[in-house]
């Protein structure tokens, strides 16, 4: 009861105290405040008298003049508070200011006495509170100005010194004297209450600031998400003293919002069971993400539930894991224009948050964007390194194994073009001033050729230089160079000559292995030239048994072969039981008749 009651006069107060208008200023803001409830008292009290001087008869001494005037002084509150209403606050202050300064000058011109003086604190009060001390000192001289007038009337007996028909009117005197002083209070005490508003959202608003500092400090040393998002959240909720914080990230569909981080128990089990919400649902998370605002629940909304025969009020939309939560201020994560997720803040106490103070947290919900942002820049750019250094590794294991097949390649493709022309190698030496040929390996020879390592060697009486000839890691042959001081016309050093022999080789090695190439590729021309002239041949006979001569005939001169044979249809058991010498000879007798007859044959004149 008493909750109910305390919050329908908070509500009376906002309604008739806080202003329309959104004042950015502070200050401002506190004045706009004070000049509304000082129009409410003006209104209240002249709209008092003005009742009391029609229905009370023993305020015999309200004139005509005077009610014309407490009406005008009621028409001009209601309109300075419009004037605050709407934002022209100058204006409302100079009309409240004027009032008190005319109702001071109006008690004056009645006769000095006490009730007169208090009358004239009340505009010196609100000018030291509106313009500090320049309105104090402009106050006080404006009302020595209107002293020093009725003194000088009372001098020239114009005016009585006292107000005699105010002192007889005893229930009047007593009157003005108790709203004076009511007035005096009402200012004061509304002033100091307001002082003391804006000093609790000052320090509310420093200790604000200095939580988005600690957190920023705290963030700027962790870049990996899934430890800075727990830390964000707790940290939150210590700091600011928050029932529930939790954090909910847009997925890449821009479809749902994810929750990625939560507090106490109700957080890990939220966590646990993968809860999300649509991006386009009614719930404050999905407003404040689609609105990029955010979005405030005072704790005044749809949901009840009855509790100790009293009736506890619940914002929209809440989790029925955190039935404690009154009030609930979502705000928006934002990097640049895009929204990346929201932080969803729960209170025990309804009307935890204010729109006033969402600037000072929207603070907060920036740096902890910025910090979710740049982890998962960081992460993304370490996958990204992974993936590039797995890459790496993949594309180098392949070029190591290409290499290596590359160089079996080149052995073996040197190996069989040896063997198949050169048995014996290739080799030449030059001495004596003579070039011959020589395939005999010598020590130095041999000894580079298996181990691929250079040799140098020097003394007083030589000088030589062995090095391999390398093709792709492949070792094909080697060279010896060797030079004796005392016939050396070219004084070299052992190590340039070392290198200039390795360049040589290097080069020997690329040029023998082109000019192989070269040969293999003129064979298989040569090859692929013969097997089409036996192919065009064969094209003119029609006769199997011709063509399966002028085949046997043509492949026989083609490869040089000792002997050939063509056989057509399946083997018997008899042909197979044959001695082979026999096949052999039989063969051979046939070759011999079949290649006499087919020297007879002129293949061009055959149809």
């Amino acid at each position: 009861m008493r909750s109910a009651l305390r919050n329908a006069i908070t509500e009376l107060f906002d309604l008739l105290l806080a202003p329309r208008f959104n004042y950015a200023d502070r200050y401002e803001l506190l004045l706009a405040r004070v000049t509304l409830l000082i129009c409410l008292f003006i209104f209240t009290i002249g709209t008092s008298l003005l009742v009391g001087a029609l229905t009370v008869p023993t305020v015999a001494v309200v004139t005509p003049d005077l009610l014309v005037s407490i009406l005008l002084v009621v028409v001009a509150a209601v309109v300075a508070a419009l004037l605050v209403h709407s934002g022209q606050l100058s204006i409302g202050v100079w009309i409240v200011y004027l009032i008190y300064l005319l109702g001071a000058a109006r008690a004056l011109e009645a006769g000095i006495g006490t009730a007169m003086a208090l009358l004239m604190a009340l505009p010196t009060i609100y000018a030291g509170i509106v313009w500090r001390w320049r309105g104090v000192i402009l106050t006080v001289i404006i009302e020595l100005a209107l002293v020093g007038r009725v003194l000088a009337l009372v001098a020239q007996g114009q005016i009585p010194p006292f107000n005699t028909a105010m002192m007889t009117n005893y229930n009047f005197s007593v009157l003005l004297v108790i709203g004076t002083l009511g007035g005096i209070a009402l200012l004061t005490g509304a002033f100091a209450f307001e002082a003391q508003r804006i000093l609790q959202y000052s320090n509310r608003l420093l200790t604000q600031l200095r939580g988005v500092l600690d957190i920023s400090q705290v963030t700027a040393r962790i870049t990996d998400l899934d430890e800075l998002l727990p830390r964000l959240v707790n940290y939150v909720r210590d700091r600011f003293g928050i029932y529930h914080v939790q954090i909910f990230l847009v997925d890449r569909e821009s479809r749902f919002a994810n929750l990625v981080a939560s507090t106490g128990d109700a957080g890990n089990l939220l966590l646990d069971r993968g809860y999300r919400l649509a991006v386009a649902s009614p719930a404050a998370i999905g407003q404040a993400i689609r609105s990029g605002q955010p979005f405030l629940s005072t704790g005044e909304e749809d949901r009840t539930v009855s509790e100790s025969e009293s009736t506890l009020r619940f914002p929209r939309h809440v989790n029925e894991l955190l039935p404690a939560t009154r009030s609930e201020l979502v705000l928006p994560l934002i990097v640049g224009d895009q929204v990346i997720g929201a932080l969803d803040l729960q209170s025990t106490r309804t009307r935890t948050f204010s729109l006033r103070e969402t600037d000072s947290l929207r603070l907060l919900a920036t740096q902890i964007a910025l910090a979710i942002y740049h982890a998962q820049q960081f992460q993304s750019q370490s996958d990204a390194l992974d993936q590039t250094r797995h890459m790496y590794e993949e594309a180098e294991k392949t070029l190591r194994e290409s290499q290596q097949i590359n160089q079996r390649l080149t052995g073996q493709a040197w190996k069989d073009y040896l063997r198949q022309n050169v048995s014996s190698g290739i080799g030449y030496t030059f001495s004596d001033g003579k070039l011959h040929a020589d395939t005999s390996w010598t020590p130095a020879l041999e000894r580079v050729s298996n181990s691929a390592e250079p040799i140098v060697f020097s003394d007083s009486n030589r000088r030589l230089v062995a090095v391999p000839i390398q093709l792709r890691g492949q070792v094909i042959g080697a060279i010896e160079v060797e030079l004796e001081p005392a016939n050396s016309s070219i004084e070299i050093a052992a190590n340039e000559l070392a290198e200039m022999t390795q360049a040589i080789a290097q080069r020997l090695a690329v040029s023998v292995d082109n000019a192989r190439l070269f040969e293999q590729t003129q064979e298989l021309a040569q090859q692929e030239f013969e097997l089409n002239s036996i192919s065009s041949r064969l094209q003119g006979y029609n006769d199997v048994q011709e063509l399966v001569k002028v085949a046997l005939h043509e492949l026989s001169i083609a490869l040089d072969a000792d002997r050939a044979a063509i056989r057509l249809g399946q083997p018997t058991q008899d042909s197979g039981s044959q001695p082979v010498r026999r096949r052999e000879k039989s063969g051979t007798g046939r070759l011999s008749r079949d290649t006499a007859r087919m020297s007879t044959i002129n293949p061009e004149t055959q149809s």
